[in-house]
């Protein structure tokens, strides 16, 4: 005999619509958890930044220049933002043309690298940060943009440093004369764009704010004194590591070369009376007899006082 459980046809559809409610709500409250988690000048537009590379974002101490580091020395800002609806800014060697191809770009801040890849519309190879310009719990993120690139030499997820070597200066691949296109955005994961808009929502001057954003460097005097001092600080330190290291020696080369003859009698008794004496005197002593040289020579008279009657010391050769 067979029982065949039959479900009611408004059971059925009930319990489909529970199911088809509980996975709508949960397509609506994950994205809504994990977009919570980015900054507020994130936008959803763009091609995405994973969050683990927003957390190892290190905070930056200023801006430089991405060419001749760190003041743009030799370069020129060919286009300077907004002139023609541009975006950013076109830093070029002054020697014009392609004089300037293959030459080193550099990270204008500490951050990490969110993309390094080719992209469409004559851009090239395209190189970009983020960097974290707040305190450690009130990050705020701004995004640099490398562009027309010859050669990348960082990869996604990688840390740089003020000042590294990320690129070297190309001409996507042969549309412009080589030249460095920089962007600044105060809006991060923006989609790629144009590079040219009337609308500049999103972005800043990157020479005002690179300028404005200057890491505190010290003058000569400063540098002098701060090298004074570490150099002093090493004297003590080493001075220090003199006074308390600990320079354990054999008992009989102890005798040979700092005790007079009456303490080298004693030093130089059998073994348990020179544990006792020592005991005493607090000092350490190795299994294999070496004692403590500099306690040693701070206590070697009251070694004679503490000698009772003494053995027949060892033979000195």
């Amino acid at each position: 005999m067979i029982i065949v459980n039959v479900i009611p046809a408004r059971q059925r559809l009930l319990a489909t619509l529970h199911c088809t409610a509980f996975l709508a709500f949960l397509c609506w409250v994950l994205p809504t958890h994990a977009s919570s988690q980015y900054p507020s000048n994130y936008s959803e537009e763009g091609p995405g930044i994973p969050l683990a590379y927003l957390k190892k974002c290190p905070v930056t101490k200023g801006f430089d220049f991405p060419v001749g580091k760190p003041n743009a020395l030799g370069y020129y800002n060919a286009q300077k933002f907004t002139r023609n609806n541009h975006l950013g800014d076109d830093w070029n060697g002054r020697g014009g043309g392609n004089t300037d191809l293959n030459d080193p770009i550099y990270a204008i801040a500490d951050g990490v690298v969110t993309h390094a890849r080719k992209e469409g519309l004559n851009w090239g190879l395209v190189i970009r940060i983020v960097h974290n310009r707040g305190p450690g719990k009130n990050p705020q993120y701004v995004e640099s943009v490398y562009a027309h690139l010859l050669k990348m030499l960082v990869k996604p997820g990688q840390v740089v440093k003020r000042g590294q070597l990320i690129a070297r200066m190309g001409n996507a691949f042969g549309v412009y004369y080589a030249h460095l296109h920089l962007e600044i955005r105060n809006v991060i994961n923006k989609p790629i764009g144009t590079g040219y808009d009337k609308n500049i929502s999103g972005y800043v001057d990157p020479t005002r704010f690179i300028l404005a954003n200057r890491p505190k460097r010290l003058s000569a005097k400063q540098i002098a004194q701060r090298e004074k001092r570490k150099k002093m600080r090493q004297q003590r330190r080493e001075r220090k590591i003199i006074r308390r290291k600990r320079v354990t020696i054999d008992v009989q080369g102890l005798a040979q070369r700092c005790l007079r003859p009456r303490q080298v009698a004693l030093v130089l008794l059998q073994d348990s009376k020179l544990d006792e004496i020592v005991r005493n005197v607090g000092m350490p002593i190795t299994p294999g007899g070496a004692i403590d040289f500099g306690r040693l020579q701070q206590h070697r008279f009251r070694l004679v006082e503490l000698a009772h009657a003494p053995q027949q010391p060892a033979e000195i050769d």
